[in-house]
């Protein structure tokens, strides 16, 4: 018999039909979970956002800016671009941020959100 060729002997992962999704990661607690949603927000400079919010604490944490049950998937924006978030290191970054003085720049858009710095919050 012939041996094996590269592609036959890679393992394939196996097909969930979009039923199941990937554990990810929640950018504010940091546990595992596939209840998550992911912000699709595109940053001034062309990147995008990739945090990732649990369901748990987008309902008990940040319950009144984001209503779990409307959300739209490929249209949500996390609490960190809409410059909310309550996790220690972005909270810290909006600190050292108010502390300095001068105008809102690019990378303070970047580390408070762009909606946050547009309305000179």
């Amino acid at each position: 018999s012939p041996a094996p060729t590269k592609r036959a002997a890679k393992k394939r992962a196996p097909r969930t039909g979009g039923l199941v999704r990937a554990a990810k990661r929640c950018h504010d607690c940091k546990t595992v979970t596939p209840d998550h949603f992911q912000c699709h927000f595109w940053h001034v400079n062309g990147t995008k956002c990739s945090k990732k919010y649990c369901v748990l604490c987008l309902r008990t944490r940040y319950r009144e800016i984001v209503d779990v049950d409307a959300i739209v998937e490929s249209e949500w924006h996390c609490p960190g671009c809409l410059g909310k978030c309550l996790c220690g290191t972005c909270t810290a970054q909006r600190e050292r941020l108010r502390k300095r003085s001068g105008s809102v720049s690019q990378r303070a858009a970047r580390l408070t959100g762009y909606y946050a710095s547009a309305l000179g919050r």
